[in-house]
């Protein structure tokens, strides 16, 4: 049986319900976790950077030449003396001692304050104290045959004073021929020992000795050269300061004969105050 197009029977034919469409998957939290991570991955660099730049740091001081000490140099002065500068450390200075052996006490004094020294003024019991006692008496030397200048500096070193005269002699000019008191004899200190002294052979003519005491040496050497007669200076003490540097005692004795180009003993003044 033919059948058009138009005559096609319906289908009634039920269909099975379509399957429920399945809801679309539940997005996944991507973006929290990536923020996260991001967050971690900032701070392990921050921290990695701190390492870094204390390391960096830590190896450039290592590696820096250290820097030379300074040296401060202080200039400070004596402190002054004071009860408050008692308090601390104190300072001593060394200064040099100037030799005064054979000085006045003027000279002496005057000497240690240019030195830097205090100088006090003893008193007459420290100086009874400390003072070497002196001798009493002296031994006299032996001067015979001697020259007379170092026959009367023997006598001085031995605390004892000479008193000249010359005698004819057949002895050389000037040598010692006699004494009194004799060598090895004890004497009071600063007593006279006579010396007699050769005037020499043949006949060498005498002179008078001028008077010299109360003249200083500047003013003696002329009065003695005039006559033609030579002087030996030896010192005394003496306790008046005008009279230091005076001719307290001369000998042979103004008057007395004395051979050309003789010498004439003086002592002069040295103060001791």
């Amino acid at each position: 049986m033919s059948t058009s197009r138009g005559d096609w029977p319906n289908d009634t034919t039920t269909l099975p319900p379509a399957p429920p469409s399945a809801a679309p998957p539940e997005a996944e939290p991507a973006n929290r976790i990536g923020l996260g991570m991001l967050l971690a991955i900032g701070l392990l660099a921050a921290v990695a950077a701190g390492l870094a730049a204390l390391l960096l740091t830590r190896d450039r001081n290592q590696n820096q030449p250290q820097a030379a000490p300074k040296t401060v140099v202080i200039t400070t002065t004596a402190a002054p003396t004071t009860t408050a500068a008692a308090k601390g450390p104190t300072k001593r200075l060394i200064l040099p001692v100037p030799d005064l052996v054979g000085s006045s006490w003027k000279d002496a004094s005057a000497g240690l304050r240019r030195g830097g020294f205090k100088v006090q003024q003893p008193t007459t019991a420290q100086s009874t104290t400390t003072s070497a006692p002196q001798p009493t008496t002296a031994q006299v030397p032996s001067l015979g045959g001697q020259q007379l200048q170092p026959a009367v500096q023997q006598l001085d070193r031995a605390g004892l004073e000479a008193s000249v005269a010359y005698v004819p002699s057949d002895q050389p000019f000037g040598a010692v021929v006699a004494q009194t008191p004799s060598s090895g004899a004890s004497a009071p200190a600063g007593s006279q020992v006579t010396v007699n002294v050769s005037t020499g052979r043949g006949q060498n003519p005498m002179e008078t000795v001028p008077n010299v005491v109360g003249h200083r040496i500047p003013q003696a050497l002329p009065a003695l050269h005039a006559v033609r007669l030579r002087l030996i200076v030896l010192k005394t003490p003496v306790k008046d300061q005008s009279e230091a540097g005076v001719i307290a005692l001369q000998t042979p004795l103004p008057g007395k004969q004395a051979p050309k180009n003789g010498q004439v003993l003086v002592y002069y003044g040295a103060y001791q105050g």
